[in-house]
């Protein structure tokens, strides 16, 4: 099983370990679960609505907030997913290009990259801003000068 983050909720977790069980047997579906899984990391922590993932994708990508490398790896995403959707192929060759486990994976790497951007970090962060305060104790105010 690929290793995920305990912060990451749970309804996550369990979605991700069954596109990662099934990534070896049967790559397509792999891809299909992490999808969804994707649309969600999009609705619930980028306020992504839209109803296509693609959509979403493309708002998320315009927004200038996010990292080039995210943006980067969901357009390629984005463009895998309508690949393993669609029948397509190479305009070079002709050949039927197909989904493999290798894109799959990746679709997985690219979700932990989100978890860790979204949730993971976020929360580390937190926590250990946290233990700093609780260490330091209460701070007294700066003494006010009076005129």
């Amino acid at each position: 099983p690929r290793p995920i983050d305990p912060l990451v909720p749970d309804d996550f977790k369990q979605r991700y370990a069954k596109a990662a069980l099934i990534l070896e047997d049967a790559p397509e579906m792999s891809g299909v679960l992490s999808r969804r899984i994707l649309i969600d990391l999009l609705r619930d922590y980028a306020n992504r609505n839209e109803y296509k993932l693609e959509d979403q994708i493309n708002k998320f990508i315009d927004d200038p907030a996010y990292p080039s490398g995210l943006k980067d790896n969901l357009h390629h995403l984005r463009e895998i997913g309508n690949f393993g959707a669609h029948t397509k192929e190479n305009k070079s060759t002709g050949d039927v290009v197909e989904i493999g486990v290798e894109e799959a994976a990746w679709t997985l790497e690219v979700i932990d990259g989100l978890f860790d951007y979204f949730i993971v970090g976020p929360e580390k962060n937190r926590l250990r801003r946290e233990a700093w305060e609780k260490k330091r104790g209460p701070q007294s105010s700066p003494a006010k000068k009076t005129p």
